[in-house]
């Protein structure tokens, strides 16, 4: 049986992201825990760059550390992020700042999904851009990149479900290849620059 860790960055109370990690609560049964920045830890998960973790080893902060030794010990990440303004939102982005304490890559080859949640399709673009980072620094591997928004069907969102499920238990499962040159987030275009697309497909290959 697999330990998996979701971890619900919102803090609207009708958040999508939240409620598909609820559904897949259902279908995972106990091997899904869910941790829920708002009501677990409200304000408390963020790094402010004392750096004392350097020559400590760990986090000094006792909930930053409590939340991550929890996630070392899983199988398998799914995060759970809104898009704000075509970006992760701030309390998403301090949960990854929160893993700057990592340095004997703890993370190594954990499977990683991520749900993102926007009011309209095609508005990811920018948000994958920043997990990217985070993603290469700790050497996970990002088997999924979901996106909810308001106009998904129902069997849609059935059938998201089903693929997660089956991502996660395949053994085999393979790292995403994500190539792009372009993001188009309401109706303008965002070029990504070559030099990052080609370190980038490299790296991830």
């Amino acid at each position: 049986m697999s330990k998996i860790i979701g971890i619900s960055t919102s803090f609207n109370s009708n958040s999508k992201s939240k409620d598909l990690l609820e559904d897949l609560k259902i279908v995972f049964k106990e091997e899904l825990e869910i941790i829920n920045l708002k009501t677990d830890y409200e304000n408390d998960i963020y790094c402010d760059g004392c750096y004392q973790c350097m020559s400590k080893g760990v986090c000094i902060k006792e909930k930053n550390r409590e939340m991550i030794e929890n996630i070392i010990k899983s199988d398998v990440i799914i995060f759970a992020i809104p898009i704000y303004y075509g970006s992760i939102s701030g309390k998403s982005k301090s949960l990854l700042d929160s893993f700057f304490c990592l340095r004997n890559n703890e993370l190594n080859n954990k499977k990683v999904i991520v749900i993102l949640s926007a009011q309209q399709e095609n508005q990811e673009g920018i948000a994958v851009i920043e997990l990217l980072p985070w993603a290469f620094k700790h050497n996970v591997k990002l088997i999924s990149i979901e996106t909810i928004h308001d106009n998904l069907k129902a069997e849609d969102k059935n059938l998201m479900i089903e693929r997660i499920y089956q991502k996660i238990k395949d053994e085999n499962s393979f790292e995403m290849k994500i190539e792009f040159t372009e993001f188009k987030y309401l109706g303008k275009t965002v070029e990504v620059p070559m030099k990052f697309e080609n370190e980038k497909v490299k790296s991830i290959v």
